[in-house]
């Protein structure tokens, strides 16, 4: 006396995802493979020749052989939205200052082969800032008579 369950055979294919044409190839290479069916019968059944057959039997087998393969031990880590938002805000961020540092490096071997194009501009950039100090002295407030003026709410007092 066995006992569990009788053997469903290849009619455990009948239940599985795909096409009707692909799970019909996957159970005649099946019951060749259990020898319940010949090469000869299968070719006939499929309505394929024996060349046809014995590849699409390979690709089956290489199919389930990969499927088989162990993977990595473990549940996938879960990314989340926030984590990807964070990376792509970083890499932009690199991207930035990758080219603010080309930048400086480019003005630093300008200074070092040319150093007369920075020293006018030095002289340019003072003149500048010299024109707006050397103006009229500002005008003295003339006082008033009356209560000073209150300055954001508050008075002098």
């Amino acid at each position: 006396m066995t006992r569990g369950r009788k053997p469903m055979g290849t009619t455990i294919v009948a239940n599985r995802e795909g096409s009707e044409a692909a799970r019909r190839r996957v159970q005649v290479v099946l019951q060749t493979i259990a020898g319940t069916l010949t090469v000869d019968e299968a070719c006939r059944e499929l309505g394929i020749g024996a060349a046809a057959f014995h590849k699409v039997r390979g690709q089956t087998l290489d199919g389930a052989i990969a499927a088989c393969e162990p993977g990595p031990a473990g549940r996938p880590a879960a990314r989340t939205d926030e984590k990807d938002a964070e990376i792509l805000g970083l890499r932009s961020r690199i991207s930035d200052l990758e080219i603010d540092l080309r930048a400086a490096q480019t003005r630093a071997e300008l200074a070092i082969a040319m150093p007369e194009l920075l020293k006018a501009r030095t002289e340019a950039a003072l003149k500048k800032t010299t024109q707006f100090t050397k103006g009229p002295a500002l005008k003295s407030i003339p006082e008033t008579d009356g209560p000073s003026p209150s300055i954001g709410g508050c008075t002098g007092t």
